[in-house]
């Protein structure tokens, strides 16, 4: 009967350590997979930061390259705006794809471009084009 008692006390600790146990388990592997998402959103949000900043010193350089080149009417100084003009469209493309999940940044993503173009396409390539054909001109009406 002593043998028997001991059995049976043996065997709900040994089933209560056992849920224990896997309880344990069961919440690391929980944690375990949070942290993982966590960390990949923190990557993600790595990667949409370096890329709005490549972005931006892109439009910087155009902005750059278009006022070098009216200031002193040198083609030279066209060649960050050049640059810029091939590679900024890239960024975006990047930023827009990093940004997929959320339509909240999409939709700003969709501005930012729409923006950029608008300076690019009314006002920085037809400046250099007139700046081409008057630089005199186009700084008296800069």
């Amino acid at each position: 009967m002593v043998i028997r008692g001991l059995t049976l006390r043996a065997v709900a600790i040994s089933a209560v350590l056992g849920a224990t146990f896997i309880a344990s388990f069961v919440a690391l592997s929980i944690a375990l997979r949070a942290m993982q998402r966590a960390e990949d959103s923190s990557a993600r949000t790595e990667l949409v930061l370096e890329t709005s900043h490549v972005l931006e010193n892109s439009v910087l350089d155009l902005e750059t390259g278009v006022r070098g080149y009216l200031l002193s009417d040198q083609r030279r100084f066209l060649r960050p705006y050049r640059t810029a003009l091939v590679n900024y469209p890239r960024q975006e493309r990047k930023l827009a794809q990093l940004t997929s999940g959320d339509p909240v940044q999409q939709q700003r993503v969709r501005a930012l471009s729409a923006a950029i173009g608008a300076y690019v396409h009314r006002w920085a390539a037809p400046t250099v084009a007139r700046g081409a054909l008057s630089p005199f001109a186009v700084r008296r009406s800069v």
